[in-house]
């Protein structure tokens, strides 16, 4: 089956504090809705510059 349309939300990573080991089990209330939004994802669509030959680093803090 083929869908003629499809719908893009774009999530703001600014907001996220830096991955903090510390907090992983009980983490801020937006790192938990970050994580709800990208569970219900269909896709996931990682779009960015590349940083010396790699991701940068906030985008890596991002997916840790």
């Amino acid at each position: 089956m083929y869908v003629n349309s499809f719908h893009i939300e774009i999530l703001n990573i600014r907001d996220l504090p830096h991955f903090d080991q510390d907090i992983e089990n009980d983490p801020p209330e937006i790192v938990k809705e970050f994580k709800k939004q990208m569970a219900e994802a269909d896709a996931v669509l990682y779009v960015t510059p590349e940083y010396n030959y790699s991701i940068p680093g906030v985008l890596k803090n991002t997916i840790d």
